[in-house]
């Protein structure tokens, strides 16, 4: 595991100089929140919709739409919305643009990527099985318009942090009149909403997304440009060299290829600071050798065998940091000292004994492929 560095570079101009032009990738799904799992299609879904809570650039969260979210037992949770929100079509943020957004998430033959975030909640199984007993979670009731609360299987002390996930973002009555439709052209209550305009329609396919400014939008997250264009681009190699005609405004990954020379090319623009992003190396537990006692082992022997200080300065030129958490420095609660993290030391001699006790459960000997990004 790895903890990745933002490398930023900005370029020295644009086509319009109220609006920021961003690299980006074609959204794997239509943008509805709860179908949208990727990082392409997550960058936008954040800036068209506001949560309940939203969180700020150094991930601590905060109330947004929310007015208090009140619980006494970390089960029961009363949720309390600020008056005067709006989506982005004039319909009023109420609390059943929560709730019903939530149960459409939920249901399964909806088929939403982000179904399992509410199984937390009561009511959740019979939703999401095969053949749905019911299309609500009982565990969730609408008290009046700006008011309404949770009921969850079980304690869950990180809940109200998790509303402000996309998982959680409301949805206005349009939504649920043609859901495939809302996808292509989403109507939100974030900090920007699309900007069509006669002839350019704000998302082109596989070519760019425009974002303008909501002017509606009276949140935590209150924009400081007139609107990003998303440019979508194949590779960050032709990104990067967008950003160096100044045909980009900002890069927010700098290719493996010019890591040795992207502070050279971009001087005081380029930008490095921790990101909240990990990298790991996974290997499914479904996978012969590698469960039970035997797979405990192998796993411990895989990582130390990884020289993790030797690959971010080798390969990755600084712009990674040997992980010593589970999360990112960049968010609260990081903890470099954490129990248990000596498994992330390189120790080839330690990871030949382990693979040895393994072996001593049963013998195992193959190739072990490995899957990455080619492209950073």
């Amino acid at each position: 595991m790895m903890v990745a560095a933002s490398l930023t570079g900005c370029g020295t101009g644009s086509v319009r100089t109220d609006v920021v032009i961003v690299n980006a990738g074609e959204p794997q799904n239509p943008l509805i929140p709860t179908n949208t799992n990727d990082t392409n299609g997550g960058r936008i879904v954040d800036r068209l919709f506001a949560g309940l809570m939203s969180y700020d650039v150094r991930g601590e969260p905060s109330l947004e739409v929310a007015q208090s979210i009140d619980t006494t037992d970390d089960v029961n949770f009363r949720i309390t919305l600020k008056p005067g929100w709006t989506f982005s079509d004039g319909s009023p943020v109420t609390a059943h643009s929560f709730v019903d957004a939530w149960n459409y998430g939920a249901l399964a033959t909806n088929a939403q990527l982000q179904q399992s975030f509410f199984s937390p909640i009561v009511g959740f199984d019979a939703v999401a099985a095969s053949k749905p007993t019911a299309t609500a979670m009982s565990g969730l009731r609408v008290v009046s318009d700006r008011e309404f609360t949770v009921r969850l299987k079980g304690p869950t002390i990180d809940f109200k942090l998790r509303l402000g996930f996309s998982p959680f973002y409301p949805l206005p009555d349009a939504a649920f009149k043609d859901m495939a439709a809302f996808g292509q052209h989403p109507i939100g209550n974030g900090p920007y909403r699309l900007g069509d305009e006669p002839g350019n329609p704000a998302w082109q396919h596989n070519v760019k997304l425009d974002l303008v400014s909501n002017p509606g939008y009276h949140g935590n997250r209150t924009p400081h440009n007139k609107g990003l264009r998303f440019v979508f681009y194949a590779n960050l190699d032709t990104a990067y060299a967008d950003l160096l005609s100044s045909n980009l405004d900002v890069l927010d990954t700098i290719p493996p290829s010019v890591l040795t020379v992207y502070r050279r090319d971009l001087g005081d623009r380029a930008v490095t600071a921790p990101a909240a992003v990990n990298l790991t190396l996974d290997t499914p537990m479904r996978l012969p050798h590698f469960s039970g006692e035997e797979g405990r082992l192998r796993r411990r022997a895989i990582s130390a065998a990884i020289n993790r200080d030797q690959i971010c300065r080798k390969i990755f030129s600084g712009a990674r940091t040997p992980a010593r958490d589970f999360t990112a420095s960049s968010l609260p609660g990081y903890d470099p000292n954490i129990e248990g993290n000596e498994a992330l030391n390189f120790d080839p001699n330690q990871a030949r004994t382990l693979w040895s006790q393994a072996d001593a459960i049963s013998k195992w000997s193959g190739r072990y492929a490995i899957s990455y990004n080619a492209d950073g």
